[in-house]
């Protein structure tokens, strides 16, 4: 069964495109803000680094980049002889018109094959990839498991007790000295509650990497400056699928706070165990600073103005 070349050529890019969108599995799905930094410029005139005390999600990067495997070409291995067979068939036929004489059903097999074999290829390879990186990590630190909180299951209790413990953080006295005892390096105004801003900031983070994996834009602009928003509104042009981020354990340290003109700055470390790619078999360890700026009002509330990335 031959075909004749204007249909060949027609066919080229019909399974260029079957074949792209069937890779499009492949693609690293990402956390709420896609792991870049943004948000208002005068947020991040201070660069801030890893804390200093040790967390128990730290990882051995000297073992990651000893354990790294060299990376093979494309087809490597079997598939060299299989990218071999290809071109001398089906690139032979289409732009030499050699050989076949015309695009056959047997080019169709080798394209079909060729979807198949390449799918399961980048797959087990980036399934090695993920098991490479946390090669001799096993159950370390593990022990101070106590000092972090996992996210609620229930994304209905995640909505009430983010109206409960964010919308209603007016920085008003708590009437003792626990946020003092807490985190005593760092100055807070007065009546500021450092333990409930930190719960609130925590469900917020849990809910908005909920309302990013659905693509909820209404939900996620109650809890974010129009800087932030615009930024989201294009990641999302970018990545308008709905994914689904799985956040394992979380724990919040706050950084700093200061008073200006514009409102109450308060920056968060956030230090997260989660699984962006549902694939691998290991979650991973994301570090970021969020700045969240309640502006001088009654009724305003604390809204996220920035997500800034850790240097390694």
């Amino acid at each position: 069964m031959k075909m004749t070349r204007p249909i060949a050529l027609l066919l080229i890019p019909v399974l260029a495109a079957v074949f792209i969108i069937g890779m499009a599995d492949f693609a690293d799905a990402r956390r709420f803000g896609g792991g870049r930094s943004f948000g208002s410029k005068p947020m991040f005139s201070k660069s801030f680094s890893k804390p200093v005390p040790s967390t128990p999600f730290s990882q051995k990067k000297s073992a990651m980049t000893n354990t790294a495997q060299p990376r093979r070409g494309l087809f490597g291995g079997r598939g060299g002889m299989f990218g071999g067979l290809l071109a001398g068939t089906l690139l032979g036929s289409l732009l030499f018109g050699g050989g076949f004489g015309g695009i056959g059903f047997f080019d169709i097999i080798l394209l079909v094959l060729a979807f198949f074999f390449l799918r399961n290829m980048f797959r087990s390879r980036r399934m090695q990839s993920q098991q490479t990186a946390y090669q001799g990590e096993g159950h370390a630190n593990y022990n101070q498991q106590q000092a972090y909180t996992s996210p609620q299951d229930d994304y209905s209790n995640m909505q009430r007790q983010a109206q409960d413990a964010w919308s209603n953080l007016r920085s008003t006295p708590a009437g003792g000295s626990h946020a003092q005892d807490v985190q005593p390096e760092v100055a807070t105004p007065a009546g500021f509650d450092t333990d409930d801003f930190l719960k609130g900031a925590k469900i917020v983070f849990n809910r908005l990497q909920q309302s990013w994996d659905s693509r909820d834009l209404d939900d996620i602009k109650q809890f974010t400056t129009s800087e932030v928003f615009e930024s989201i509104k294009q990641q999302m042009k970018e990545d308008p699928e709905p994914s689904r981020t799985e956040i394992l354990m979380s724990n919040a340290r706050l950084l700093e706070v200061k008073e200006d003109t514009e409102g109450i700055l308060a920056t968060v470390y956030f230090d997260v165990l989660m699984r962006e790619d549902q694939s691998a078999q290991h979650p991973e360890q994301v570090r970021e600073v969020w700045h969240f700026l309640k502006a001088h009002k009654d009724d305003s509330m604390w809204l996220l103005d920035g997500i800034q990335q850790l240097e390694n």
